[in-house]
This record gives structure tokens, sequence and C-alpha cells, in this order.
């Protein structure tokens, strides 16, 4: 006896509910993302870090700001980076020295700005001044340095410098995190979450067509019943009195 597996009607309906939800779902933390950082992302809102240093203020930790760089020490690290929980390539870590003696991170990815930095670290080094002819202009998030591998590389490289008369602040700009990145990840997960919701859909609609199908999720093919009455079986009654009356 031969059995075939049948989709049932329940549960094509159940697949697309959960892919519906689970598209909605990540839809809506793409939205988050564009809401939480709107004003940086669509208004173009960004801080001038060069105005809160020549204030001697507290930095902008936490917001998006933009800065010249024309002074740096060298890359302590290169790691693989992740923004907002999305892979985003290795990164290099420069050390950026700021008009009022503070250092702090700068985090880039890609050939060409590793390049401009790289030149600017040579060009610093060979400064009198301790400014470079090249600039490179870093925008993106200043946050502080939670990685604990990257944060290790960072004070074994500064260390000796605040006998220097240089003040070490544990943040960085990272450009790895800006609007371009931002606005990259918002449409992979809202397009994402419209494509699961598309074809959660899909599978809603496609079992309102189903027909009536058993509880079984199984169905018996070619069965047919047999009969199993043989010839053997068949009783016919046999008269014994004929012979015997023909006696009389």
């Amino acid at each position: 006896m031969a059995a075939t597996r049948v989709q049932t009607k329940g549960s094509v309906k159940a697949s697309g509910i959960i892919l519906l939800v689970l598209g909605v779902i990540v839809a809506i933390i793409g939205c988050l993302i564009l809401a939480a950082n709107a004003n940086y992302m669509i208004k173009g809102e960004c801080k001038d870090l060069q105005t809160y240093i020549d204030d001697e203020g507290p930095y902008p930790t936490g917001e998006y700001v933009k800065l010249t760089v024309n002074s740096a020490f060298g890359h302590y690290a290169e790691l693989k980076k992740t923004t907002n929980g999305i892979p985003t390539g290795n990164t290099r870590y420069y050390v950026l020295w700021l008009d009022d003696d503070n250092l702090i991170s700068l985090a880039v990815s890609g050939k060409k700005n590793y390049e401009i930095m790289d030149k600017i670290v040579s060009e610093t080094e060979a400064s009198t001044d301790g400014y470079a002819t090249s600039t490179f202009q870093a925008e993106g998030k200043l946050k502080q340095i939670t990685n604990k591998e990257q944060l290790k590389y960072y004070n074994e490289f500064v260390d000796g410098a605040e006998e220097m008369g240089m003040h070490v602040k544990t943040v960085e700009i990272d450009c790895t995190d800006s609007k371009s990145s931002l606005w990259g990840i918002v449409a992979i997960l809202v397009g994402l979450g419209l494509v699961l919701v598309a074809v959660g859909i899909a599978y809603i609609k496609k079992a309102g067509k189903m027909g009536a199908i058993p509880d079984s999720s199984y169905s018996n093919v070619g069965y047919s019943p047999v009969d199993t009455t043989s010839d053997a079986d068949a009783y016919t009654p046999v008269d014994t009195t004929q012979n015997n009356d023909q006696n009389f």
C-alpha cells in the first residue's frame, strides 16, 4: 500500500501567517531605525565637532558629527565590523590628534579611505606643527568605544600620550555608521520585510483556494477492498434423501 504526503490547508495557512508576521516585524525594525535617526538621515542634521573642540566643551556623544581631519598618528587595529547587527566588512581604526590636544578614535572602511588616512598619518609625522596638508571629511556617529578587543588595542597604542600633555578619550567617530550605510540597512530590512509579507499573503490565498482535505495528512493511493472469500469457501447443500426415497 503506497502513501503520499499531502500538504493540508491548515499547514499552508499557518506558514503564510508566520511569514506575514515575520515580514511585518522585519519591516518595523527598518522603520524604527529610520525614525530614530530621521533628523540625520532625512534632514541631514549633523553637529560640527570642531565647534565643541574650540569651545572645550563636552563632546556630543551619541550624536552624528562631522569633522575635517588633518592630523592623525596612525591606525591601531583592523577588525570585522557590524552596524546595527549587520556585517559591514572590515574597519580600520585610526587615532586622531585634535586641536584641544585630545586623542580620539576614527573608524573608516574602504580602500580609498584607507589611502587618504594613511597619507594624513605620513604627513602628520613629517610635519613640524603636527598638521597634514591633506584632509579627510569624517562624518558618522560619535560613540563610546565598547568593543573590548578594539579598546585593548587603542589603549596600548596611546599608552604614554598623557605624559606628553595629551588627553585620551575613549570615543570614536564611526564613519561606517553614516547616512549611506543607514539608508542601506533600512532599505534591506524594509525590502526583505515586504517580500516576506508578499509571500505570506500568497500562501494564505493559496490555502483559501484549497478544497476540503481530510484530517489525516496522509492519503492511501491505489487501495481497493480485497474479496477474501475463495471458491473453497462457497457451500452448496446436497440433497441426501433422493436415493433413499427410491428404495421404498
